[in-house]
């Protein structure tokens, strides 16, 4: 189970009572977790030799167990988790959904924590051909996105319902894909 509390608008703080066995997913699954521990250990105690953040994604039908992993990945860290529901953030007004984002990762970068980007099918299903002005900012706010993303500290984890269906850009810069 996963409790919330509102950060500011957009993003709420979760934290789960979950344990390690509660985990609703296979050894190869769960071994994927640890080393997601691991390197967010070593991000936190300055000792990792790699890069500076990590793009993990999510994919499940069940929100709640995506919610409860990520909330464990948290407490097992010993970092705190926000939930940003990107379908609350993606506007039909252009120019809209980039501000959301800005005041979002803004609000965030202090907070030092992991960033679990719940809804992402909202904004990284595959990206059409541009047809007409609708697809071009469409393109344009994943683009923005993907930028914010690489522009992070830290771990940032996209949920979304099947990796299958995510846009190829996303693909290539995700590190780690769990099925949940």
């Amino acid at each position: 189970m996963t409790k919330s509390t509102k950060i500011i608008s957009h993003v709420q703080q979760i934290e789960t009572d979950s344990e390690w066995n509660d985990l609703p997913m296979e050894k190869h699954e769960k071994d994927q977790i640890q080393e997601l521990v691991k390197w967010l250990k070593d991000n936190k105690s300055g000792s990792r030799s790699k890069s500076r953040n990590h793009l993990a994604l999510f994919g499940g039908s069940s929100i709640e167990a995506k919610s409860i992993t990520a909330g464990l990945l948290g407490k097992l860290s010993g970092q705190d988790v926000y939930r940003i529901d990107l379908s609350s953030i993606i506007s039909k007004y252009i120019g809209e959904t980039e501000k959301n984002l800005d005041a979002v990762f803004n609000k965030t970068k202090n907070l030092n924590g992991i960033l679990f980007f719940d809804e992402a099918d909202a904004l990284f299903g595959k990206r059409s051909e541009v047809k007409d002005s609708h697809d071009r900012y469409a393109n344009l706010e994943v683009s923005y996105l993907l930028k914010k993303i690489e522009d992070h500290n830290g771990l940032v984890i996209l949920s979304v319902t099947s990796p299958k269906k995510v846009d190829e850009s996303l693909l290539k810069r995700v590190k780690t894909i769990i099925e949940i």
